[in-house]
């Protein structure tokens, strides 16, 4: 039976049974790429109180009309990445990557591969534009906040009611995965609000739906062996 689980549902399991995955140390990954070997120094962090703010204002945001092109253009890029979640800084990083790279991706030529990641950023920079208040709590935000913030953006998972032990073993597996790519995720938008490069979010964001886009088929894989 098929079925596809619910990430809300493994944020609760893994804490319930005391995972530590979600905020681990270690970012090692056999796919994964990144420029961010050195964060500089990080912010203090938001409030209580502008956190609640930052949050509200992101929920708000993703309702606008100025949201869909972004996402859109964030969830084309990310899939066509397929497993190559990357995260570069700047875009020189990316078209360093591509040559030698392509035939892993879903981009039928480097043109096609550019043409998809600047419409992701120029998309991205309109809604800079349109929320300079947000965009300032995010850059006042550090490693542990940045997901709490951006979570009504980000790719959900429909539910599943499968208790059993195999498809338990399935769901952990995943939330190891999506444990990771969130790890990966705050340390990439520390990155990017140290370096002051706001509109480079939507790349961290685009790695971070890669990584849930591997993990969601991989359960999908599995659970059709429960």
């Amino acid at each position: 039976m098929k079925t596809i689980f619910n990430f809300s549902k493994a944020l609760v399991l893994c804490a319930a049974l005391g995972l530590s995955t979600f905020y681990s140390c270690s970012t090692d990954s056999t796919d994964a790429e990144s420029t961010s070997k050195v964060i500089p120094t990080k912010a203090s962090g938001l409030s209580d109180t502008d956190l609640a703010k930052a949050k509200s204002l992101y929920a708000n945001m993703v309702k606008t009309a100025a949201w869909t092109p972004f996402a859109q253009a964030r969830d084309n890029f990310a899939t066509k990445l397929k497993k190559n979640t990357v995260f570069f800084l700047d875009k020189s990083g990316y078209m360093n990557w591509i040559p030698t790279h392509l035939n892993l991706t879903g981009f039928s030529s480097i043109t096609e591969f550019e043409a998809a990641y600047d419409n992701m950023i120029t998309t991205e920079k309109v809604l800079v534009a349109q929320n300079p208040q947000l965009y300032n709590y995010i850059g006042g935000a550090d490693g542990e906040q940045f997901y709490g913030i951006t979570q009504p953006g980000l790719p959900q998972t429909p539910p599943t009611n499968s208790t059993n032990s195999c498809a338990i073993g399935c769901a952990l597996t995943m939330v190891g995965e999506i444990g990771t790519a969130i790890n990966n995720y705050n340390l990439d938008m520390e990155a990017n609000v140290r370096f002051n490069m706001p509109s480079l979010n939507g790349a961290a964001q685009a790695r971070l739906v890669a990584y849930v886009l591997g993990a969601v088929n991989n359960y999908n894989n599995c659970m059709s062996n429960c």
